[in-house]
């Protein structure tokens, strides 16, 4: 018997992919992500868990469209007033919808290391702060007051879903 010649296989060129923010579906999917994006922004684990804590408070579902009717406030750090005005703005310069997750996400950095317009760099003085601290409890507590300005009614909330977070993102 003939042995079969074999077909040389080659390679299939590469199809370039666009880079497209994942549909992040569930609640858990959206904390890894965002796990993900301020880890890669240079947060530490402690201060990545803070700030999402924060923000699971004042939108517990992460939903980028979430409205308070009563505050008029939007989206999941809950912007209003000239912060609202800020976020859309920056949005519309990015070419980006203000409803998109990773754009308000990208937001939240302009605000706290960026500079320019749209609210750059106005929370610079919170970063630095917020960088300074060494637990979950003083991140959160500093991530609340000065970057959310939020009631401290709700600070032992936000301790308990930042320390879930950590658990979720960072722990082995």
């Amino acid at each position: 018997e003939a042995a079969e010649a074999e077909t040389p296989v080659t390679p299939e060129e590469p199809v370039e992919e666009e880079v497209t923010t994942p549909e992040l579906s569930t609640l858990n999917e959206r904390i890894l992500f965002a796990c993900s994006y301020f880890n890669g922004k240079g947060y530490s684990d402690i201060h990545t868990s803070a700030i999402i804590g924060n923000l699971l408070q004042e939108s517990s579902t992460l939903n980028p469209e979430q409205i308070n009717k009563m505050e008029g406030a939007y989206g999941i750090a809950q912007w209003r007033l000239d912060r609202r005005t800020n976020l859309d703005n920056f949005a519309k310069s990015q070419n980006k919808s203000v409803n998109d997750f990773q754009t308000q996400l990208d937001f939240i950095i302009h605000e706290l290391q960026g500079s320019g317009a749209y609210g750059g760099g106005s929370k610079k003085s919170v970063d630095s702060a917020f960088k300074r601290t060494e637990t979950i409890t003083d991140a959160t507590r500093v991530f609340m007051n000065s970057y959310e300005v939020a009631d401290s009614s709700s600070f032992n909330s936000r301790v308990t879903k930042a320390n879930e977070v950590n658990d979720l993102c960072f722990s082995v």
